[in-house]
């Protein structure tokens, strides 16, 4: 059966709130490592990195660490016992990899450090060029990592890439009340300029490459001009200042979309790389309220 938005939504805040009432200790975080998470409540097998505040000797983040959905592309497909190469694969996950690896400079540092970075694993069974990740399926992978670790709930953000990316969209504006932020690195979305009303108010990043996918750029380039047609008739509630960027990354091909966003040199590309920007973001007090 099909949840509607709401009610999805409604499931997540309902354990979420159960979690940070109980006030349950988050569990130790361990250094240069995945943690398998196989929950009932989805169908996706899924890696937790929590933030390693230790091997660098760094003082304790000063609250609950936020929370970073990583959604793949294709590439990254497999199962349970693939999980932790999976999860490394791309994206905040890649920077993650690196990390543990010990490349500890720049993206790398956010990644492992300042997040807990959610990473679902998609089942190899469907053929690459068919697979998808479920929209449906998040809110439930991110409310049991809300009953397990103490998490900041005005910091939950999105980072995709190509396959992950075309499934952010939909994840997006089915789920506005609870990300406070998103990139999404090489994939489009044919929504109209009604559908995208509902990720007013949300900042998201949408970066392509200028040698990437053919008429991805078309294709984000009418995103932004249907996106533009809503925020014209945005209520006086929605922050305008929070707004959905395009954004092109010269000489990036499809494959190197796996990496720049996370990797940009300000100087060099003209803006700054998608973690230090995300860690700018927090929904309102008004829209927290919302997450308890």
């Amino acid at each position: 059966m099909r949840l509607e938005p709401r009610l999805r939504v409604a499931t997540f805040l309902v354990v979420a709130a159960t979690a940070l009432l109980s006030q349950a200790a988050p569990t130790p975080a361990v250094a240069h490592q995945w943690i398998l998470h196989q929950a009932a409540v989805a169908h996706y097998p899924f890696e937790v990195h929590l933030p390693d505040r230790s091997t660098r000797s760094l003082a304790p983040l000063p609250g609950p660490p936020p929370v970073l959905l990583n959604l793949s592309g294709s590439g990254a497909r497999g199962n349970a016992s693939q999980a932790a190469v999976l999860a490394g694969y791309d994206g905040t996950g890649r920077q993650v990899r690196l990390y543990n690896g010990g490349t500890m400079t720049g993206p790398s540092t956010l990644a492992a450090e300042e997040f807990l970075v959610v990473n679902p694993i998609c089942p190899i069974e469907t053929a690459q060029a068919d697979a998808f990740w479920d929209p449906e399926v998040m809110p439930g992978i991110l409310a049991s990592v809300a009953n397990q670790y103490e998490v900041d709930l005005t910091r939950v953000y999105l980072t995709t890439y190509s396959m992950g990316s075309r499934d952010a969209w939909s994840l997006l504006m089915q789920n506005p009340e609870i990300f406070a932020g998103a990139v999404i690195s090489s994939g489009s979305t044919a929504a109209s300029s009604t559908q995208l009303k509902a990720l007013l108010g949300i900042p998201i990043r949408n970066y392509y490459g200028s040698e990437d996918e053919t008429g991805l750029a078309e294709r984000s380039i009418t995103t932004q001009s249907n996106y533009d047609v809503a925020l014209k008739t945005a209520p006086a509630s929605v922050n305008t200042s929070n707004v959905l960027e395009t954004i092109i990354v010269p000489g990036a091909n499809h494959l190197a979309m796996t990496y720049r966003p996370w990797d940009a040199n300000t100087t060099v590309d003209g803006y700054p790389g998608a973690l230090s920007w995300l860690l700018q973001q927090q929904r309102t007090s008004d829209g927290s309220s919302s997450l308890i």
